[in-house]
C-alpha cells in the first residue's frame, strides 16, 4: 500500500458514505472499495433517492455520478448542500465537469479512476479542496 492510500484510507475510516450512480454494477464496485476502508456505505440509484436519504440520515460524504435519470448529480448536489448539516460532495463523470460545478462547493473526479484516486478525492472533498486537474 502506498502513502497516498494509507493517508486517504485513514481519513475514510468510520465515515458514512452515500454512493449514487444509476449503473448498479459501478455503484456496487465503488461501494465495495469504500467498505474495505471500514467506511459505512449506503447506495442510491439517482439524485432523488440520495437527497431523500440524506434528509433523514447522517451522511458524511456523497460520491455521486453527474448524469443520471430522475435527478442528476448537479441538481441533487444543490439540494444536499442546503441541508442543515450538508455532506461533503464528490461528483464523478466520464465527461468534463459541468460549467460552474466548483462554484457550488463540490469536488469532481473524472471517471475512470483508481482506488487511490478515489480515496484521495474523498479526503480532499472532506478538507474542502478541489482536486488539481491536469493541463490539456
Amino acid at each position: 500500500m502506498n502513502a497516498v492510500n494509507r493517508v486517504s484510507s485513514a481519513g475514510i475510516a468510520g465515515l458514512t458514505i452515500l454512493v449514487v450512480d444509476d449503473e448498479a454494477p459501478y455503484r456496487r464496485a465503488v461501494g465495495r472499495v469504500l467498505a474495505g476502508s471500514t467506511a459505512t456505505v449506503v447506495e442510491a440509484a439517482n439524485g432523488k433517492e440520495a437527497v431523500a436519504y440524506a434528509a433523514r440520515n447522517s451522511v458524511d460524504v456523497v460520491v455521486m455520478d453527474v448524469r443520471m435519470p430522475v435527478r442528476d448529480g448537479v441538481d441533487a448536489a444543490a439540494d444536499l448542500l442546503a441541508l442543515p448539516t450538508p455532506p461533503s460532495i464528490l461528483l464523478m463523470s466520464a465527461e468534463d465537469p459541468p460549467p460552474g460545478l466548483l462554484a457550488l462547493g463540490v469536488s469532481f473526479l473524472p471517471k475512470p479512476f483508481s482506488v487511490d484516486e478515489l480515496h484521495l478525492a474523498i479526503h480532499q472533498a472532506r478538507a474542502g479542496r478541489a482536486l488539481p486537474r491536469d493541463s490539456p
